[in-house]
Parts: structure tokens; C-alpha cells; sequence
């Protein structure tokens, strides 16, 4: 399955939402967009992942690196609305307790 990537700004805030899968064959390339977006947008970033379907150890990567980039540059990222599978996968790793998650589908703009 693709991966699709659609990125608006709304107060102060990046949302970029994706759908489709993060796996290790699309991962390198959702970082490079996120790293890319981070270089260019001085906002805080919400990513939602209601629409992830499957997300491997490589997507968990890209979170990771996401959260760095973003915290060297005192900005934050918000997991929004994340999908039962990127859910599950968090737990797992724990990132959940490193991570900001918020549960609700609002807008970006009530964060």
C-alpha cells in the first residue's frame, strides 16, 4: 500500500496527515518530508496517524528522529488521533510514555 501525505497549517501548528503504511520501504522518504517541513516551517507539529493501517519499527524510527529535530529547535510534536495499529505499536515500544498522544480527533488548532 502507498503512503499519502497531505500537510496544512492552522495556528501556529504543521498538521500533516498521513494514510496508508509506514513501512521500511516508505519510511526514509516520510522522514526526508518531515526533516524538510521542520527546516522550513518554524510552527509545532501535529501528525496525524488515524489513517496509518500498519507501521513497522522503521515508522516508529521516524517519530523518533521527528521528536529530535523538533525538540532541538524547543518546538513539539503531537501524535494526533493515532490509529489502533500505531497505537498498539507505541505501547509496545514504549514511545508512548516518551511521545505526546492525543486521543481526540480535534482540530490542530484547539492543541
Amino acid at each position: 500500500m502507498d503512503l499519502y501525505v497531505e500537510n496544512n497549517q492552522v495556528n501556529g501548528w504543521s498538521t500533516v496527515r498521513v494514510t496508508g503504511e509506514i513501512d521500511m520501504s516508505n519510511a526514509p522518504e516520510l522522514s526526508d518530508f518531515l526533516a524538510q517541513l521542520i527546516q522550513s516551517e518554524q510552527q509545532d507539529l501535529a501528525l496525524d496517524l488515524s489513517g496509518i493501517e500498519f507501521m513497522d519499527s522503521s515508522g516508529l524510527g521516524v517519530l523518533v528522529k521527528t521528536h529530535q529535530l523538533l525538540a532541538e529547535r524547543e518546538q513539539s510534536l503531537v501524535i494526533r488521533s493515532p490509529s489502533p495499529q500505531v497505537l498498539r505499536t507505541l505501547e509496545v515500544s514504549g514511545l508512548n510514555n516518551v511521545l505526546s498522544v492525543d486521543h481526540s480527533t480535534r482540530d490542530a488548532a484547539a492543541l
